[in-house]
């Protein structure tokens, strides 16, 4: 109901004898405007009361909303270990036999750890002694398997090592990073003068390389390969 009829309504039950009276005549008019200043009294605390049940209502729904947006940050899933990514540095070391070797990551610590993933035994043939990064899904536990999804090479034989695609172009031999940077090879061993375009590590110095090999998905065991020098 709006203000207006609020205060007709209240001026029609307390003046039902001065209707036929004329305004401003005596006891009448009195009468009435004593009714309509009490009417007025009786609307303003209605607007009043409205008022202050609106505000009520208002902090009511505003505090709901706090606790159901509380409530709903504490019950939030924490992110699966399984979508995190982890990375730990070690040596590829193959123990067993040479037809069926199992692959381990040995870390600086001398922890042993199984390793699996998409590359297969032959691919880990080749960093057999050669120290790399291997990224994957998270482990639980320390000692958990180490996923080996993808990789860097880190080091061999002692020496700072790196790895990326061999570019052979007329103006020199180039090293192209994973990042897409490309460092000049000087002195390129001659043993990877075939694998451009192939993937390689080659560690020391680039004007003076102590090791360097090829990573090849496609070789298989029983081939030929020619194995990393080392040189003091």
């Amino acid at each position: 109901m709006s203000r207006t009829s609020y205060k007709a309504l209240l001026l029609g039950l307390a003046l039902p004898a001065s209707c036929g009276q004329r305004s401003g005549s005596g006891p009448a008019s009195s009468t009435a405007s004593a009714a309509e200043s009490a009417a007025t009294s009786v609307v303003s605390a209605h607007d009043s009361t409205r008022r202050s049940n609106d505000t009520v209502s208002r902090e009511s729904a505003s505090t709901k909303h706090e606790t159901g947006t509380v409530s709903d940050t504490s019950t939030q899933r924490p992110a699966s270990a399984r979508t995190q990514r982890d990375s730990v540095r070690g040596t590829i070391s193959l123990e067993g036999t040479g037809e069926a070797p199992v692959a381990m990551l040995v870390t600086k610590e001398g922890r042993m750890l199984s390793v699996t993933g998409p590359y297969t035994t032959d691919l880990l043939r080749q960093l057999d002694g050669v120290e790399i990064v291997a990224f994957g899904r998270r482990r639980r536990r320390a000692d958990d398997p180490v996923e080996i999804e993808t990789f860097s090479v880190r080091g061999y034989g002692g020496n700072p090592a790196r790895d990326g695609i061999l570019r052979r172009t007329p103006s020199g031999d180039v090293l192209e990073l994973a990042d897409g940077r490309r460092l000049a090879l000087p002195r390129l061993p001659e043993y990877l003068a075939s694998a451009n375009g192939k993937r390689i590590w080659i560690a020391g110095p680039l004007d003076a390389p102590t090791g360097a090999s090829v990573i090849d998905p496609d070789w298989r065991f029983g081939r030929p390969r020619r194995m990393p020098e080392v040189r003091p």
